[in-house]
């Protein structure tokens, strides 16, 4: 996620998702990093606590949708 910056990537869109523990701080730090790359969200993420739960899963599949829908109106 550091070197995201310097390789000054076009036309991309990003999104997030993370299976947290105790802290859960990894998905903004995700995110933020995305868009401090330049590279839009195509979707807020998805962060499931330990292991995802079927709700949890269901945002996921959601939020490819999203990601699809992002790449079709950039292309």
């Amino acid at each position: 996620m550091e070197e995201l910056r310097g390789l000054r990537f076009k036309n991309k869109i990003g999104a997030a998702f993370a299976s947290v523990g105790w802290s859960g701080e990894s998905l903004g730090i995700i995110e933020k990093r995305l868009e401090e790359s330049g590279i839009p969200l195509a979707a807020k993420g998805v962060k499931a606590l330990w292991a995802p739960t079927p709700d949890d899963l269901q945002k996921c599949v959601s939020l490819g949708r999203e990601v699809g829908k992002a790449v079709k109106v950039r292309n």
